[in-house]
């Protein structure tokens, strides 16, 4: 199996997308998070997740 590495932007960073994706072992991050303030721009998510090795969703 394939292993994700996502970040979950503010329009789609729901807790239970996000659960349900690292219980299956996927690498998820979402917004807001301690590098990721609620209120970043679509720039600033893309830029911080690509940073980390990210795809963003």
């Amino acid at each position: 199996m394939v292993k994700l590495k996502l970040h979950l932007d503010a329009d789609t960073s729901s807790k239970s997308l996000h659960s349900a994706l690292v219980t299956r072992g996927h690498d998820v991050t979402r917004t807001p998070n301690d590098w990721m303030p609620l209120d970043a721009s679509d720039e600033t998510q893309l830029l911080r997740s690509t940073a980390q090795g990210r795809c963003i969703f």
